[in-house]
């Protein structure tokens, strides 16, 4: 099973930062002292997943390696959990920017 703490992802999203990421739609990433902030190309509208949020994230990734986003809505409340686990998914190689 696959496992990922929130150091490594902040790590991770600080080293993609400013550059154009997709999952479905594409995002880039800005990291802030104390969250992560997503960007929508389309939309250039800032959401974000502050520390706690994404540390959760990562604990229930490591627990359950659940791909969909809606678990972690459901579960944690966590409504942009979808742009964390594609930078999940890029740290673990599991996909790669454009």
């Amino acid at each position: 099973m696959d496992q990922i703490s929130t150091d490594e992802l902040l790590k991770f999203a600080k080293s993609v930062e400013g550059k154009t990421l997709r999952r479905n739609k594409e995002f880039t990433v800005v990291v802030t002292e104390d969250s992560l902030v997503y960007i929508p190309v389309a939309t250039n509208t800032r959401t974000k997943n502050d520390r706690h949020c994404v540390d959760e994230i990562c604990k229930e990734f490591s627990k359950t390696n659940n791909d969909s986003p809606s678990h972690y809505v459901k579960t944690l409340k966590a409504w942009h959990a979808s742009y964390s686990l594609t930078l999940i998914h890029m740290c673990l190689g599991k996909a790669k920017t454009d």
